[in-house]
């Protein structure tokens, strides 16, 4: 049983003062509930509230019965039969429910898992089911994602594990700063993962689903299904290739500046006017969101490190196209803002990716 990470240690386990720890009885535990609710200013035998207790009780069983429950088992039943499979297996956007152990509060995001097995898989629902495991006990984002990285490790032994969590946490939304739009994205990298660039770039690639432009074949499809606001993603590091001569710009389109004759510009129209160019993929509208937003990712070229997230509008992206270096829109301030104008980190955009429809 894992029901404590063994990198956490004990305070006090190094002079042997601590006593063995025995869990409160059920009763215990909603009495406790009743002293809260008193200290919180109510009357723990008022209607509404009488059977509270018994309530935080069941729910703070769901909420952490991580701790009774072991990954390793979850990873035990593995299948060798393959059939030559060599690549990623990936899982997208798991859902993490989690609370933060130094308030207890919730924070919720998603997850994404991957790993590159060696001889042998595992079944896709039990890399959910580890995520699972560890979100729901008393955490903090970075243990969680190291957890799960080791669990996956020590059971599948792959060649590399990747892992990405992104979570909203409510100890700083709803108490202290009160900052609503902030997410924390922490990252875990192991083997291939960690020493090959070009791999951890992929999983990025494949966490945030960001659309290749086929060049010198077929349109861009349209991507159909979710709703949800796709991220542009701006990444330090030049992509060779050769325009497609099916790709036409329209009038209203803005080409990223090119450096020498391997710099590939994107062409993107702010304001399409024709459905079926945009079907073929012929003319290309960045997906906002309603606020008229887009999440951009700024990732380092070399390591593929997550260096910072930030929103753009149209008119941060179309500075950002028309200069070469990130101009992103302050939701805080209302409006644009020069990456690095006053620092001197400017962050120059060699490549330029966006999710469109």
């Amino acid at each position: 049983m894992d029901a404590i990470s063994r990198d956490r240690a004990l305070i006090g386990a190094d002079e042997g003062n601590l006593e063995p720890f025995k869990r409160p009885s059920r009763e215990e535990a909603m009495e406790a509930v009743r002293t809260l609710i008193a200290w919180a200013g109510d009357d723990p035998r008022r209607e509404g509230v009488i059977d509270t207790p018994k309530r935080v009780v069941d729910a703070y069983a769901e909420w952490f019965e991580g701790y009774t429950l072991d990954p390793a088992k979850e990873l035990s039943r593995t299948f060798e039969d393959v059939q030559g499979y060599d690549d990623i297996v990936m899982l997208r956007e798991i859902e993490v429910e989690s609370h933060c152990e130094h308030h207890m509060a919730p924070f919720l995001g998603k997850a994404y898992v991957a790993y590159m097995p060696t001889n042998r898989v595992v079944g896709i629902s039990k890399l959910a089911k580890v995520v699972e495991i560890f979100s729901r006990r008393l955490q903090t984002q970075e243990t969680m994602t190291q957890q799960i990285a080791d669990a996956i490790t020590d059971s599948l032994r792959p060649a590399g594990v990747a892992v990405l969590i992104d979570a909203a946490h409510q100890c700083m939304t709803t108490r202290g700063v009160h900052h609503r739009h902030v997410t924390t994205i922490t990252t875990q990298f192991t083997g291939v993962f960690k020493t090959d660039p070009t791999l951890r770039q992929r999983f990025l690639d494949f966490v945030h689903r960001y659309l290749f432009l086929p060049f010198g074949g077929g349109g861009a499809k349209r991507r159909r299904g979710s709703a949800q606001n796709w991220p542009l993603h701006i990444s330090r590091r030049r992509l060779s290739c050769a325009d497609s001569p099916e790709r036409t710009p329209s009038p209203a389109s803005r080409e990223l500046p090119r450096e020498g004759s391997n710099g590939v510009s994107m062409t993107i129209a702010p304001k399409p006017s024709d459905t079926d160019l945009l079907e073929n993929g012929l003319r290309l509208m960045p997906r906002y969101d309603a606020a008229g937003l887009i999440v951009a990712v700024a990732t380092h070229a070399e390591t593929g490190e997550v260096l910072m997230l930030a929103w753009m509008n149209a008119e941060a992206l179309d500075k950002t196209m028309s200069t070469g270096e990130a101009h992103y829109f302050s939701r805080s301030r209302n409006e644009l803002w020069h990456k690095g104008a006053t620092s001197g980190q400017v962050q120059v955009i060699e490549e330029l990716r966006i999710d469109c429809d």
